[in-house]
């Protein structure tokens, strides 16, 4: 990892620019730059209001509903859903829980949790049809959580509108299989190193 920087500094807003870290999965050397948002209120806080403005700017009306994946980018789809003053929005979990309805499972890949298996409710999926959805994740990188996001969106009859992340990582998407991706920034993916 010695050709990387111990840190990369990106601007997630106007006044907010955070170091995240070089990270190595000791099982594969793989190496990537953490961006964790879980616990940071204020990061989700101010990433929303800077996405919404983005959407806004791209899309024709605001979205009827917003959809994420287990874990890291849910307090940020909370912000989100707030801010537009929606009542609920939708996770995909990453095991089936006993008080899931008619829960659906379907397999789905991610840079930082690999080959995993996801859940929805039922009644996830019909409280989806009929509207514009967007979609929620704190990284758009290799695209493995965004196919399967179109794997959810394919169950339903919906309107997708965006692929809403904070960041791309690796390769610089503004759009993933013809839907658009809107981000604050971009930051580069180390990958396998010396």
């Amino acid at each position: 990892m010695s050709d990387w920087s111990p840190a990369y500094p990106v601007r997630l807003t106007s006044d907010l620019v955070v170091d995240l870290p070089l990270v190595r999965d000791p099982a594969t050397g793989f190496a990537f730059y953490s961006f964790n948002m879980m616990g940071k209120a204020g990061w989700c806080k101010k990433t929303a209001s800077e996405l919404l403005y983005r959407l806004n700017l791209r899309l024709d009306k605001p979205p009827e509903a917003f959809v994420t994946a287990e874990a890291k980018a849910i307090a940020l789809t909370q912000e989100l859903a707030r801010n537009l003053r929606h009542d609920r929005y939708v996770v995909l979990r990453k095991s089936r829980k006993s008080y899931m309805q008619d829960p659906i499972s379907f397999r789905g890949d991610s840079i930082t949790s690999g080959d995993q298996e996801y859940w929805v409710e039922q009644t996830d999926l019909d409280y989806l049809h009929g509207k514009r959805v967007v979609l929620v994740d704190d990284v758009v990188s290799t695209g493995g959580t965004a196919k399967t996001f179109l794997k959810v969106i394919g169950l339903v009859q919906c309107r997708l509108e965006a692929f809403c992340c904070v960041l791309t990582e690796g390769t610089q998407w503004t759009e993933f299989e013809g839907i658009p991706v809107v981000s604050l920034n971009h930051i580069p993916l180390p990958g396998i190193t010396g």
